[in-house]
């Protein structure tokens, strides 16, 4: 009997390991579709969603990377506090620098719940 409960759970954990990695890759490339523009396509926000294990049955699969939390759920419009223009470390089509008087408002393309659905 207690042979046959060894298999039983170590076929639940590896289902559990199996639907994690799973999770993780969706999460990733969802991530990664959501990436439209070339000044976001440094791999960074990808890269930093992490899977670990928590206990046999619990996963964190996320990340901790402030541009994977704007460019999931999106932002409202955001203003200088100190200066009269926001400068982005990028260029426009002439090769000159970015500057706005604000950052418009991002909707957020909310992959985490895309991924979360598929698996309800």
């Amino acid at each position: 009997m207690i042979q046959l409960v060894n298999v039983v759970l170590e076929a639940a954990q590896k289902q559990f390991d199996e639907i994690a990695e799973r999770v993780y890759q969706d999460l990733k490339a969802e991530a990664q579709a959501s990436i439209k523009d070339k000044a976001h396509s440094s791999g960074e926000m990808v890269r930093s969603i992490q899977k670990q294990k928590i206990s046999d049955t619990t996963y964190f699969i996320g990340g901790q990377n402030d541009h994977l939390y704007y460019k999931n759920y999106g932002s409202g419009v955001g203003y200088p506090i100190r200066a009269k223009a926001l400068h982005f470390a990028q260029y426009d089509k002439d090769g000159k620098q970015v500057w706005r008087p604000y950052s418009g408002a991002y909707e957020g393309a909310h992959f985490v719940e895309k991924v979360a659905d598929k698996y309800r």
